[in-house]
């Protein structure tokens, strides 16, 4: 009974496949076709060593980074006049739990083995395709983003289907290109710069000066409504004017002593006070 048990446990593997990843069991002798032969697999696995194999694939979000740093795996491409240019490269992805073994039908290799030999070639080739539609100008400044958008979209167009989806495609610090041609980007950058900013000063100066007319115009309005007005209010004033009006407001002001000069028509004469 206990030489049982030893020949069974030498004769039977067991593995674990962890939270966050996807197990597949392979026959060896299966077609590598058919569902059967690559059943999901999770949590602890027996297995028969001499005729099954277990890949384990992460379900969960992939980082990696392809830089100078690391041997040289950074990116090298061309922009549309041919400047070349090198960048380190970031990718995140994930590949869809039910469709694991459809990217292992396809590779037959390990996750990190897929991600750094293929994956890495998509990635050049999608950077090489869209940078090549795009001047170096452009590309260090403002067709950046979309030159990594364009990258993600045509990876998620060729392998989604497979089973791949991709998350972000960025460059990771500046990018890199020959000397000379980084003094021409440099210049252009600073001129185009200078322009934006006395183009931005016209602006202000053509708003401050627009401002300006606009507070005068609104003076003057203001001054001729209310000189407007005045006018209106004199003819009205005018108007109601009788002389007998004029002889009440005098007598509403008299204050009893008599005047002593009068104007008459032969012109002004001393009123002489006579004694009682």
């Amino acid at each position: 009974m206990v030489r049982s048990l030893l020949v069974l446990l030498l004769v039977v593997g067991c593995t674990k496949v962890e939270p966050g990843y996807v197990g597949i069991k392979v026959n060896q002798f299966g077609t590598q076709k058919g569902v059967e032969d690559f059943p999901l697999v999770v949590g602890r696995v027996t297995f028969n060593p001499f005729t099954t194999d277990i890949y384990k694939f992460p379900t969960f979000r992939q980082n990696v980074i392809w830089n100078m740093a690391d041997g040289d795996e950074s990116v090298t491409f061309n922009s549309n006049e041919g400047s070349v240019i090198n960048a380190d490269v970031g990718l995140s992805y994930s590949i869809i739990p039910e469709r694991v073994p459809d990217v292992f039908i396809e590779f037959r290799k390990p996750i990190d083995e897929i991600t750094d030999i293929y994956l890495r070639a998509e990635v050049r080739d999608s950077i090489a395709r869209n940078a090549g539609r795009m001047g170096v100008i452009e590309i260090f400044g403002t067709r950046r983003q979309e030159l990594l958008t364009g990258v993600e979209d045509d990876l998620n167009e060729r392998l989604g289907p497979i089973g791949f989806h991709f998350e972000m495609v960025s460059f990771i610090g500046a990018l890199r290109c020959d000397e000379s041609v980084m003094r021409s980007i440099n210049a252009t950058i600073e001129a185009t710069q200078f322009a934006i900013s006395a183009q931005n000063k016209i602006v202000q100066t053509e708003a401050e000066a627009a401002q300006k007319v606009a507070t005068a115009r609104g003076n003057a309005e203001s001054l001729l409504i209310e000189a407007e007005a005045q006018a209106r209010a004199n003819i009205v004033l005018a108007e109601s004017i009788t002389p007998e009006l004029v002889q009440w407001k005098a007598l509403e002001k008299w204050n009893g002593v008599q005047p002593q000069v009068l104007a008459g028509e032969g012109g002004i004469m001393p009123m002489v006070r006579m004694n009682d």
